[in-house]
């Protein structure tokens, strides 16, 4: 750092926060000088401050007293049952207006907003929207499940006085800031929007992008937000789009900040904990959640953008993918050899290889003829479940003779869309030919086929593009007529089709590319061509005036305001299904777009299945958990991508999504051994656990890599099926309660700070902590274990608290138990699959807590019928352990039995085993309290071992949904020999409180900056 900066950075850093006024500035694509940024700073009104380039502090930042909107009067409500209250404010006659002037379609200010505010007992809603609330509002379903109240006990809301510069805080009852508008001025023009508001500097979330680490880093850090095809690369805006946070105080309180907006945006962070918000459509609609546990926040911000869809339990079996599989005999070959080395695995999936030129709703019918008989085969006999991928662009060039045929037309799917109104249009008025809106993604011209010999060769991917891949037409999944459509095509598919009459029997569908992607910008030109910037109109949709800098179109190779590169035309009209208007511009639905595609694909799957589906999905926005699970698209085979991948899932349970998970051993690239074995093992406690790579890349398979790694595999995955009883318990909890089903130490921990940053370390719920290898050539974990008792899984010895170096070789991966805490378990036994395991006995681990007390629950349905807990066809028993006495007590009891749905067979379904961790006394014996009967166990049946863990192995027979009582009789000797060993410490010192943070006064800080100038003077 130069002299100047050293000084600099001090003086900033005590008068902060410095909010951007010239992020166009930072872009080296637009070409702009430092005195062209600074020329538009001062044009603006801001501070220009020449500080050196290599610091992180902006340039160009807006004064305190930067004019922008002034509070005006309280409004009358809509009503007397409107209890929202509602201000006007009015841009200061001295705020600039033209902030754009001299851009192609700029426009000026708006002058007359109106501030809405709708309080919950909490959750508080904050709207800032034009004076006749007409601006857009993303169509997404919005739950109420509390009434709007006058105040709130949990959270206070002030604004300013009138004639005031406009502010508004939200705040606890404490007075800690929850949301604070106060730093930053209010900008407000139809393509820019922008607020700052101050929040606790531990922040998480704000996606979707992959993250090194799991808080945010703040530090003059911009992310982009916007629906986005990329690969996965850390910090790149991604696929969905979730623009959602969890602030977490140092003091363990949480709370949850949602903008609901869903056009393209910066979130700008600086080290004071502001966020400046810089979206460029749509109202400033914030949601704050007050918590005040992480747990709350995550459970009232789900009460209102909706809950998980409880997915089948087949769903949380192991799944083996690839794009690139030849045949259908190579999808033979790869299931064969896993069987044959015992590897569990449900589901088997067939990527775009499987259809002729790779167009939805076809065959090939050169490589894949008997795909159908082998996916009904492996689905009869080895009790498998099959998912199909089917992307959203459907070819519009099946014409001629070498045209896909279906009952004698040329590709029926879309000439049956055409006629049913199905796919997104241009306005005629715009000058483009075509009405339906074109653009470019995998289906590939008639005749034309990848990877054989009549593909027309090129140098590179853009002219392949041009040349052998056909135009598309993409369905507007928000209309009704198109979510018929759609649906018609997912049952004819599945029921049977000329090359195929019985139809391809899948059980769930994979929708990709539904950002949506288009491998073109905009539309292809009258030769195929991609057309880059004269790929769409030229209109302030597709050009807007501020094109946020940190979304990728910000970097394209062309033009640096182009929005539309690697997706369709901004001008594209679809359906809004909140307004019923034909002809919203995709500029505003763009990032909903694998949002709506979603409940008609659900929708679609139950009614040709006829079960519980399971839909995994590319892209996202607040609520497609409703319908969706996600996994965390094309990643890398590369070490920091297993971390950055397990926080990515941290990040989407935060988001409220409870079925989540990355490609095990990486989509991209080739993938080592040992890479994959320590992916694999963590790759096991994902709730979406799938190996998955990519084309030309090598296989990954367990198999593949011989007899060692497959033991090790099959070992994890006996310990997965195991515990799948309580992961399907979590799930349940997660789709009625909202609760997270993988999380961060800190969602259980707030109060304990050392939590506050680790990202190494998952957990389910807040039962099981997994510590994985995430570097190679590593056979130890530092793990950190909270104030609790802790219990390892494998050996039921006990841990002490705090930082701890465990053991992990290479074939191993620590996991524990909690204190306090009941977990279903069903052992697999020899069962390769869900269907097979289902139908062995359950049992219990129970871990006891510092009062030798523990509680937990079991969720069971039938693992296939729909909607089970809304027509209550489910028993749900809960556990407690209290006073050496284990109770079950059933809530419901609509399921008492398990039928093999292949087989027929039907069995009841009881407990059989039990373990105990951490008795305080040793035992002389047990006895159940059964049916008004006692009973005692023989002696033969259970044991102790010397570090305390109680193991009954004999079989109970216990039903599952009758009450029982199990007790435990102390011995008159109540210690045993302890067995466990010592663990050892890390050399790391135990954590420290911070110091406390002494405020100076402005004199001082001067003085202290002065200092810190001469030193560096000195030193230099």
């Amino acid at each position: 750092m130069k002299l100047s900066a050293a000084f600099l950075s001090c003086v900033l850093a005590q008068d902060g926060p410095f909010i951007d006024c010239a992020p166009e500035g930072s872009l080296d694509k637009l070409g702009l000088t430092a005195k062209d940024h600074e020329n538009l700073c001062r044009e603006r009104k801001c501070t220009w401050t020449a500080n050196p380039a290599e610091t992180k502090f902006p340039k160009c930042t807006y004064p305190a007293d930067y004019k922008h909107y002034t509070m005006g009067k309280q409004m009358t409500s809509n009503g007397s049952n409107d209890k929202s209250e509602r201000y006007s404010l009015s841009l200061h006659k001295d705020a600039q207006k033209n902030r754009f002037e001299g851009k192609e379609f700029a426009e000026p200010a708006i002058e007359k907003l109106q501030l809405i505010i709708e309080k919950y007992e909490t959750y508080v809603r904050i709207r800032i929207t034009d004076e006749n609330d007409t601006r857009f509002e993303p169509p997404a379903v919005l739950d109420s499940p509390e009434e709007m109240v006058d105040s709130s006990e949990n959270y206070d809301v002030t604004v300013s006085k009138e004639n005031e510069p406009f502010s508004i805080s939200v705040t606890r009852k404490d007075g800690t800031d929850l949301f604070n508008t106060a730093d930053g001025p209010l900008i407000y023009y139809d393509q820019f929007l922008q607020i700052t508001t101050r929040r606790a500097n531990n922040i998480y979330g704000f996606g979707e992008t992959m993250h090194s680490k799991i808080q945010n880093d703040i530090d003059y850090v911009t992310q982009g937000v916007w629906a986005r095809d990329e690969s996965v690369e850390f910090d790149r805006n991604l696929y969905g789009h979730q623009p959602y946070s969890l602030a977490l105080e140092d003091t363990g309180l949480a709370s949850g900040l949602l903008f609901f907006n869903a056009h393209p945006m910066d979130v700008a962070k600086t080290p004071e904990a502001t966020l400046t918000f810089r979206a460029i459509g749509g109202q400033l609609d914030f949601f704050v959640f007050s918590g005040p546990s992480p747990e709350d926040v995550t459970r009232q911000y789900t009460s209102v953008i909706g809950r998980s869809y409880l997915f089948p339990y087949w769903s949380l079996g192991f799944q083996l993918c690839r794009w690139g599989y030849q045949n259908t005999q190579e999808v033979i070959d790869l299931v064969e050899r896993n069987q044959q080395l015992g590897i569990p695995q449900d589901i088997q999936y067939v990527d775009i290889d499987y259809m002729d030129r790779q167009l939805d709703f076809t065959l090939d019918m050169t490589n894949y003829p008997d795909l159908p008989d082998f996916m009904t085969k492996t689905q009869t006999e080895s009790n498998m479940r099959w998912i199909l991928i089917i992307d959203p662009a459907i070819s519009a060039e099946e014409k001629g003779e070498l045209a896909w045929q279906d009952e004698g037309k040329d590709y029926p799917t879309y000439t049956r869309g055409v006629e049913q109104n199905a796919f997104i249009k241009y306005g005629k008025e715009d000058g483009h030919n075509e009405e339906i809106l074109l653009g470019k993604v995998w289906p590939f011209l008639p005749g034309q086929y990848p990877d054989r010999s009549n593909v027309v060769e090129g140098d590179d991917w853009i002219f392949e593009l041009q040349y052998n891949h056909s135009a598309t037409a993409f369905p507007d999944f928000f209309r009704e007529s198109a979510q018929k459509w759609w649906s018609d095509e997912i049952v004819r598919f599945r029921e049977g089709f000329e090359g195929a009459p019985n139809g391809l029997s899948f059980d769930g569908i994979w929708i990709d590319m539904n950002e949506p992607t288009n491998f073109d910008a905009g539309e292809p030109g009258p030769d195929g061509e991609n057309q880059w910037e004269e790929g769409c109109a030229k209109n302030k949709w597709n050009f807007p005036p501020y094109v946020p800098v940190s979304i990728e179109e910000a970097r394209n190779d062309k033009d640096a305001n182009i929005l539309f590169q690697k997706t369709i035309c901004m001008d594209g009209l679809q359906t809004n299904p909140k307004t019923g208007n034909d002809k919203e511009l995709h500029f505003n639905l763009h990032s909903l777009y694998g949002y709506s595609e979603g409940q008609p694909t659900l929708d679609a799957c139950e009614l040709a299945t006829g079960e519980r589906c399971m839909v995994v999905s590319r892209s996202t926005f607040p609520g497609a958990q409703r319908t969706v699970g996600h996994w965390l698209g094309d990643n890398k085979s590369q070490w920091d991508h297993i971390k950055g991948q397990m926080i990515g899932s941290m990040d989407f349970s935060l988001y409220g999504f409870s079925y989540t998970g990355p490609d095990i051993c990486g989509f991209f690239n080739n993938a080592t051994e040992q890479l994959c074995s320590r992916w694999t093992q963590l790759g096991a406690f994902f709730p979406y656990s799938r190996n998955h790579n990519g084309n030309y890349n090598r296989q990954q398979d367990p198999a593949v890599w011989g007899e060692e790694f497959a033991a090790m595999t099959r070992d994890i995955l006996q310990h997965r099926y195991r515990l799948l009883p309580y992961l399907y318990t979590l799930m349940y909890r997660a789709s009625v309660f909202g609760d997270t089903v993988i999380r961060p130490l800190f969602a259980n921990w707030p109060e304990d700070k050392t939590t506050h940053t680790i990202d190494e370390q998952m957990m389910w719920a807040d039962g099981i902590l997994i510590s994985p290898v995430l570097t190679e050539d590593t056979t130890t974990v530092d793990a950190y274990f909270p104030e609790d008792r802790w219990f390892d899984y494998y050996t039921g010895n006990e841990v002490e608290t705090g930082n701890q170096k465990l053991d992990a070789p290479l074939d191993f991966i620590p996991i524990h138990l909690r204190g306090g805490k009941i977990i279903p378990t069903q052992h697999p036994l020899d069962a390769l699959t869900t269907m097979d395991s289902r139908m062995n006995p359950l049992g219990l681990i129970v871990s006891l807590d510092k009062e030798f007390s523990a509680s937990g629950e079991l969720y069971w349905d039938q693992g296939t019928n729909i909607d089970p807990i809304g027509t209550e066809q489910y028993s749900l028993i809960t556990f407690s352990f209290a006073d050496n006495t284990l109770t079950s007590t059933v809530e419901k009891s609509a399921i008492k039995e398990e039928t093999h749905k292949n087989s027929g067979e039907t069995i009841t379904l009881q407990f059989e085993s039990l373990e105990i961790n951490g008795l305080e006394e040793s035992i002389s014996g047990i006895s159940i309290d059964y049916n008004g009967a006692i009973a005692g166990i023989d002696s033969m049946s259970w044991r102790q071992e010397t570090n305390g863990r109680l193991i009954v192995s004999a079989e109970l027979e216990l039903p599952m949904t009758e009450e029982f009582k199990i007790i435990f009789t102390p011995g008159e000797n109540p210690e045993w020999p302890d067995s466990t060993e010592s663990p050892v410490t890390t050399g790391s010192p135990e954590p420290t409180e911070s110091p406390e943070v002494t405020t100076t006064s402005s004199a001082a800080a001067i003085s202290a900056c002065f200092l810190t100038f001469v030193l560096a003077l000195f030193n230099h």
